[in-house]
């Protein structure tokens, strides 16, 4: 929510964005988030999931799969709600 205010207020004072724009900013920010991740050295599935909730060995197989189908199943949703 921070970065959508931030970008709201430095790149989009007082209109409205428009489909590509935003899904160019999308995109940009998704890029920026996988830089950091890779710079820091995190592998993203492992940070997120399996470290912090100690997911048991047998389990991170399905865990990890079921992540990285379901978020950007949850994203169009979300995606398909706001522009309704």
């Amino acid at each position: 929510m921070a970065g959508l205010a931030l970008e709201r207020r430095l790149f989009a004072p007082g209109r409205e964005p428009r489909r590509n724009k935003s899904i160019t900013w999308s995109i940009g920010w998704l890029v920026l988030a996988l830089a950091v991740a890779a710079a820091i050295g995190v592998p993203v599935p492992d940070a997120l999931l399996l470290a912090n909730f100690a997911v048991p060995a047998e389990l991170r197989g399905p865990v990890v799969t079921i992540g990285l189908a379901g978020a950007p199943a949850l994203r169009e949703v979300a995606i398909v709600v706001g522009w309704l």
